[in-house]
């Protein structure tokens, strides 16, 4: 024997292991009749150099769920693809495969599930459409795409033949209640999978809650659409002689409706003074210079939209508001206009306007909205 070198006759698996991992080296030692030899390990490329990994390499190669168990404690969070090769592998403990490692199915891999134990498989699967998942247990995967074959559920391949009342590939065992172009799926109260027909022109769907079936109903007096909103203001001041309606200043907007269905909103507030001794007065809205939404028999009274009855010389605010539907696609001069019966009005001050504090001036406005209903 020459120092340092070991004569030997054939090699066996005992002159040989593996490193479990190569950033780690280690030894191992051989003890011959001329002794005890230390030898380096062999790195184990296998386990370390491939993305692909046989679960089988540990635990003795049993085809079951602790193996495939050391196999993921091994990976420790780094990506790789598990080769379960063909055999029944059998689930018997609760296992979830994290999101990091690929399952890599060979027809012919049986993943045997045990009663009240449950397979999570939370990365992505390769397979082809056969059957890979049996037992009474649960088996749950959360990425896509899926196969139906491998819970044995029959597999559509007739694509080209599929009509509008069979069952739509990959999408469970629901079947398409729809029978009309337009129809609409919604569930009843157990989830069984019902039709709903197509509404008609101008409807919306609706609902009344939990439990209520939807329905389509009319837009009218459900939906409103706005079509436009103008504005006009008054900053100055303005007199207006007793019992003459009179158009305020600036207060006017002219507007062409879109439709025959436009509808107006009318929205005004208006500040004016009065004498002490004045009577009810107030405001109204005019189009086209003549009154709009009349109040029913007023006879000789005071016809307003808006009205109070003044006391002091103090400045007062009145408002008003009215819808309006013209019925036509005439151009329409909306206006303000105000009146008090025996006696004068002054826009935007008071009645006394003497330059202190103790008396104000005011802006006056007014918006209009058309819209559709």
């Amino acid at each position: 024997m020459t120092k340092g070198i070991i004569y030997k006759g054939p090699i066996g698996k005992d002159d040989c292991q593996l490193q479990a991992d190569e950033l780690y080296p280690s030894t191992f030692s051989r003890t011959g009749s001329v002794g005890t030899v230390t030898q380096s390990k062999m790195p184990n490329v296998y386990l370390t150099h491939t993305s692909f990994i046989n679960p089988r390499y540990f635990n003795s190669g049993l085809m079951n769920s602790t193996t495939i168990g050391q196999a993921i404690s091994y990976v420790n969070g780094s990506k790789r693809t598990f080769y379960l090769e063909p055999g029944t592998w059998s689930i018997t403990d609760d296992l979830i495969i994290p999101a990091y490692i690929t399952l890599l199915c060979d027809i012919g891999t049986i993943l045997t599930v045990s009663a009240g134990k449950t397979l999570t498989i939370s990365g992505y699967i390769i397979a082809g459409p056969y059957q890979i998942f049996y037992g009474s247990g649960t088996t749950a995967v959360s990425t896509y795409p899926q196969e139906r074959a491998w819970w044995g559920l029959s597999q559509r391949t007739d694509f080209t033949a599929l009509t509008i009342g069979g069952v739509a590939p990959g999408f469970g065992d629901m079947d398409n209640p729809m029978t009309a172009q337009g129809d609409m799926v919604y569930g009843d109260d157990d989830g069984t999978p019902l039709s709903l027909p197509i509404g008609g022109p101008g409807q919306i769907l609706t609902v009344n809650g939990s439990g209520d079936t939807p329905e389509w109903q009319t837009a009218a007096g459900i939906l409103s659409k706005v079509i436009s909103v103008t504005a006009a203001v008054f900053q100055g001041t303005q007199d207006i002689s007793s019992s003459t309606w009179t158009s305020i200043t600036n207060l006017a907007v002219t507007i062409t409706p879109k439709s025959t269905n436009s509808k107006f909103l009318l929205a005004a507030v208006v500040n004016y003074g009065s004498n002490a001794s004045a009577y009810v007065s107030g405001i109204k809205f005019v189009s086209n210079s003549s009154d709009i939404v009349s109040p029913t028999s007023p006879g000789s009274r005071g016809q307003f939209h808006g009205a109070l009855n003044p006391s002091g010389v103090q400045m007062h605010t009145v408002t008003a508001m009215i819808p309006y539907a013209p019925s036509t696609i005439t151009e329409q001069v909306f206006e303000v206009q105000a009146y008090c019966y025996t006696q004068a009005l002054w826009i935007n001050k008071s009645g006394t306007d003497t330059d202190n504090a103790n008396f104000s001036r005011g802006v006056s406005s007014f918006v209009v909205v058309e819209y559709e209903s």
